[in-house]
């Protein structure tokens, strides 16, 4: 295992997107992360399946709580979005289907960095972009 992918997920404000619902969502997912990385770090390579699934889980949830909110501020480029979390939901659901990475430790390291840059990445750029979209609803500004 490389060092590097066994630091320490920590939220920071750099990943606030302004909105405390979608923050605590983003906040449980580095925990997430944080688990599966413990449990590699243990060794426990039996319960890899069950925290990676969890975190899909919750992926799908947060997507779907994120979803709506983009939804109900009619935020321009919703659609797009959707799309970019259907494709990482069929990639993580792929990675968990597959029979040869349940209980592997390699493949869970893989799946963690994946994940980690993934779920930084995206906040920092897609996440962001909807903040002002959401604000300006809920003062009730519209948008046409």
């Amino acid at each position: 295992m490389a060092n590097n992918a066994l630091n320490t997920f920590r939220w920071c404000s750099d990943f606030s997107v302004d909105i405390v619902e979608l923050d605590d969502d983003h906040q449980v997912l580095f925990e997430l992360l944080n688990h599966l990385q413990a449990t590699i770090k243990s060794g426990e390579a039996s319960a890899l399946p069950m925290i990676i699934d969890d975190l899909l889980q919750y992926t799908i949830y947060h997507f779907r709580h994120e979803e709506d909110m983009m939804e109900s501020c009619h935020y321009p480029f919703y659609e797009n979005h959707k799309l970019v979390h259907r494709m990482l939901e069929n990639q993580l659901k792929d990675f968990v289907k597959n029979p040869e990475f349940r209980g592997d430790i390699n493949a869970a390291v893989w799946f963690m960095g994946f994940f980690e840059d993934w779920l930084k990445d995206h906040i920092e750029g897609m996440d962001k972009n909807y903040s002002d979209c959401v604000h300006n609803y809920e003062m009730g500004v519209k948008h046409e």
